[in-house]
């Protein structure tokens, strides 16, 4: 896949930090302790990633990202 293609590519770098820990196995709570940040703003980086990669939940997600 050429690097422009790249799911990454669609990610800001908030969002692909959430996607990392979201692969990690971190819960949206310890996210949001982690990124000092409320636990809706997680949410919303987590909706924008699933609509942005084309994922219906977390293991697609990454899987989409990390096996591209």
């Amino acid at each position: 896949m050429p690097e422009n293609h790249h799911p990454s590519k669609k990610l800001t770098p908030k969002e692909t930090e959430v996607l990392h820990l979201l692969k990690q196995g971190y819960l949206y709570k310890e996210i949001a302790d982690v990124q000092q940040v409320k636990i809706d703003t997680v949410k919303k980086h987590a909706k924008n990633i699933y609509r942005k990669l084309h994922a219906r939940n977390r293991m697609e997600a990454v899987n989409k990202m990390y096996t591209a």
